[in-house]
C-alpha cells in the first residue's frame, strides 16, 4: 500500500501562493494545492539531484503521488499590499510603472502531505527536501522544513456510501454528499505537468475564515458520497478515492 510523506514547513515571512484565475487582485490560497506541493517535491528533487531534469523531476513526481493534502497548524492572517511594476513600454520605447495588488498571507507552521506508491521513491523523495531550499508558491516565500517524517504503515480504511467519515486536511469536495459543521470550499489546481486545459477541483479546506483570519478546524465532519479510502497517520486524517492494488 502506499507510503505517506508528511513535512512541516515554517515561512521565513510573507508568503503569497497565487490563486488561479487572478492577476490585478493577485489574491493568494491559504494553503498549498496540490499542484504547488508537486511543485515543491519536483523542485527539492532536482535540486538534489542535478541529473534530473526539472520536466523529468515534474514527471517523476506526478506519476508517483496518489494524492497530496494539507493543513493549517496554526491561524493564518491575510494582508493587502501594492506591488509597483517596471515595465518597458515597446511602443512608447520608455519604462513605465503600473500598480499591482497582491495579497499575502502569514502563519507559523503549514503541514503538507503527500500519498506515495512505493517506498523508494517516498525515501528518496524525504531525502530531497532535507538538503534543499524550497519556496512556497513564488521564489520569494522561501520557506523551511521543520519536521520530515514518512510513515509506511499508515491505517487504511475502506469507506462506501452513506458512511460518516472524519477529516483534518483538504480534500476533494466530489467524495462527499454533504459535511456537517463548519468548512471553507475553494477551486484548487491538481496537475504539475498538464498545462492544457487544465481543470480546478473542488475542494473541502477544514477552516474557517473570520475577516482576515483564517482558522483551522480540528476536524470536518462528511457523508460519504463514492468508495473512498481513509489513510491515518499519528496525526491526520486523509480521504483520497478509492485506493486498489494496482496503484
Amino acid at each position: 500500500m502506499p507510503s505517506v510523506l508528511v513535512f512541516r514547513i515554517r515561512p521565513s515571512s510573507l508568503y503569497s501562493i497565487r490563486a488561479t484565475g487572478t492577476f490585478q487582485s493577485a489574491l493568494s490560497y491559504p494553503l498549498p494545492p496540490p499542484s504547488t506541493i508537486k511543485g515543491m517535491l519536483a523542485n527539492a528533487l532536482q535540486r538534489a539531484k542535478p541529473e534530473f531534469k526539472p520536466i523529468e523531476a515534474a514527471n517523476l513526481v506526478e506519476n508517483k503521488l496518489v494524492a497530496c493534502a494539507a493543513r493549517l497548524d496554526s491561524v493564518a492572517i491575510a494582508s493587502r499590499n501594492l506591488l509597483r511594476q517596471v515595465i518597458w513600454d515597446e511602443k512608447q520605447k520608455e519604462l513605465r510603472t503600473d500598480a499591482l495588488g497582491r495579497e499575502s498571507l502569514h502563519s507559523h507552521d503549514l503541514t503538507c502531505l503527500a500519498v506515495i506508491k512505493d517506498k523508494e521513491t517516498v525515501n528518496v523523495l524525504a531525502d530531497s527536501l532535507r538538503v534543499s531550499p524550497i519556496c512556497l508558491g513564488d521564489n520569494e516565500s522561501l520557506v523551511s522544513t521543520t519536521k520530515i517524517d514518512v510513515v509506511e504503515d499508515a491505517e487504511h480504511m475502506e469507506k462506501i456510501r452513506g458512511d460518516d467519515i472524519e477529516f483534518n486536511v483538504y480534500a476533494p469536495a466530489f467524495l462527499f454528499d454533504f459535511i456537517n459543521g463548519e468548512a471553507t470550499f475553494m477551486w484548487l489546481s491538481e496537475k504539475l505537468t498538464e498545462r492544457k486545459d487544465l481543470p480546478l477541483i473542488l475542494y473541502i479546506l477544514p477552516l474557517k475564515i473570520e475577516g482576515p483570519k483564517y482558522i483551522p478546524l480540528e476536524m470536518v465532519r462528511a457523508k460519504v458520497k463514492i468508495e473512498t479510502t481513509l489513510i491515518k497517520t499519528k496525526d491526520h486524517f486523509i480521504p483520497v478515492r478509492k485506493i486498489t492494488d494496482k496503484v
